[in-house]
This record gives structure tokens, sequence and C-alpha cells, in this order.
């Protein structure tokens, strides 16, 4: 049995479809577009956060509910703001954050036992404040006052 005409390819070889230097072409180029996108962040400066200010804009906060003459967003504001502080300062968790072991924290970081006891006094008389029901308005100006006075120690220990 014999076929009559030229046998002729029906397609070209696979190195010159479009196909298949398209399938080689394209990873590369990824590669390549994902190696400079890192580059570029890597040279990205890292945001500096100077906490002792943030602290400082809490405070600022707890201020304005002073003048209102609204304890429960003070105290909350207060009680916040130092142990924002202190948790940046001591490298704590959220989660792992409790009276104790701010003040192991502090021993072992050699701040003075006179500063642990004033920033002890003042996490209990805030969480007194909020969840006691001893609210007392003629106190929150001296305890705003303490508040700066302890993130200024703070600073000079630190």
């Amino acid at each position: 049995y014999r076929m009559e005409g030229k046998v002729k390819r029906q397609r070209p070889p696979l190195i010159l479809r479009p196909l298949y230097w398209a399938s080689f072409g394209l990873p590369v180029i990824a590669f390549l577009v994902l190696a400079w996108r890192q580059k570029v962040q890597e040279r990205k400066p890292e945001m500096i956060i100077d906490h002792t200010a943030l602290a400082r804009e809490r405070l600022e906060l707890a201020k304005q509910h002073l003048d209102a003459q609204e304890p429960g967003p003070f105290y909350e504001e207060v009680a916040f703001s130092i142990k924002k502080y202190l948790g940046w300062r001591l490298q704590f968790d959220p989660s792992e954050f409790s009276k104790e072991s701010v003040s192991q924290s502090l021993t072992a970081a050699d701040i003075s036992a006179s500063l642990i006891t004033q920033t002890e006094e003042m996490l209990n008389h805030c969480d007194l404040a909020l969840y006691g029901g001893g609210t007392a308005p003629e106190k929150m100006q001296g305890t705003y006052e303490q508040a700066i006075d302890l993130i200024a120690k703070f600073e000079e220990q630190f």
C-alpha cells in the first residue's frame, strides 16, 4: 500500500513555538522582578517609633478627659499609656503583662525599688478606679501628674 504525494510536517519544531519561549521566559522574568522588589524593600528605612512620645500623647488624651471630669476614660488612658510604655521598654507581649511580671522585669533591669513601688501603686490605683468603683474625681489631677512624673523617671533610669 503506497501513498501518493509529499509528507509534510504539520507543526514547527518545539523550539520554534512561541509557547515554548513563553514558558521559559515568564519564570525568568518573574524571578528578576521579585529579586528587584526584595532589594527595593530592603533599602526602605525602618520606621522609628518614639514610645515615650506615644505615651505622652495618650496622657494628653487623659488630660482632655481630666478637664471634662470623665473618670472612667481618664483612668483607662493613664493605665493604657503606662502599660504600653512598660511593655515596649521591657519587651513584653501584651498577653504576658501582669503586675508581678512587670515588677520582676523592672528589678532585673536594675530599676530603683522606689520607682517599682510607684509603678505598682499607679497600676493598682488605676485598676481600683476602673474596676473597683473608686473613681474619685478629686484624685485625677494627682494621678495625671504622677503618671507624667513616672514616665520621666523611667526615661532617666533606662
